[in-house]
C-alpha cells in the first residue's frame, strides 16, 4: 500500500532553506527544536531566524508547524483509512488538542469537519507549483513527496 502523498512546502532557491526543508520533511514526526533546524543547515539560530523572516515573513518554528499542518491536511483528505489521532502524531503533533487548534487556525475548520465535508485541500495539490498569499507576501509553493507512515 502506498502511503506517500504530495505536500506543499514554501519554495525558495536559498540553499540553506532548502537544507532545512529537506531535514524537516525527513524528520517531521520527531520533536524538533530551533537548534535542530539550525544544525541541519550548519548555521546559527540567529541567522536562520533572520533568513526565514526575509524569505517567508515567518519564524522557522512557525514555518515548521505550518509544514506539519499542511502534511496533516493532505493526509486527512487523501488517506481516510487513518484516524485523525494517528495522523496528528505521525505529523509531529504531541497532542490531539494542539493538532485540532492549529489545524483550525490554518484551514478554518476542525480536522473532522475538514474530512467529513470533503474539503478540498486549500492549495491546488495537482499543480507542481502554486502561489500563496501569506501575511501580505506572495510565496511560491512546491510539492514534495512525503510519507510519515512506515509499513
Amino acid at each position: 500500500m502506498d502511503w506517500s502523498i504530495n505536500i506543499p512546502t514554501l519554495d525558495t532557491h536559498h540553499p540553506t532553506v532548502r537544507k532545512v526543508t529537506h531535514y524537516v520533511l525527513q524528520n517531521l514526526n520527531n520533536f524538533l527544536t530551533l537548534d535542530d533546524l539550525a544544525s541541519a543547515a550548519s548555521v546559527t539560530t540567529f541567522y536562520l531566524c533572520r533568513l526565514f523572516k526575509e524569505q517567508f515573513n515567518l519564524s522557522p518554528m512557525k514555518w515548521l508547524w505550518l509544514q506539519r499542518t499542511w502534511a496533516a491536511g493532505a493526509y486527512v483528505t487523501s488517506k481516510k483509512e487513518f484516524c485523525l489521532t494517528d495522523i496528528a502524531f505521525a505529523c509531529g503533533f504531541s497532542s490531539s488538542a494542539h493538532f485540532s487548534r492549529l489545524f483550525k487556525q490554518v484551514f478554518g475548520v476542525t480536522p473532522s469537519k475538514f474530512r467529513k465535508e470533503n474539503f478540498l485541500f486549500t492549495i491546488n495539490s495537482t499543480a507542481p507549483t502554486a502561489y500563496l498569499n501569506l501575511e501580505n507576501k506572495f510565496l511560491n509553493i512546491r510539492y514534495m513527496e512525503f510519507n510519515c507512515f512506515t509499513q
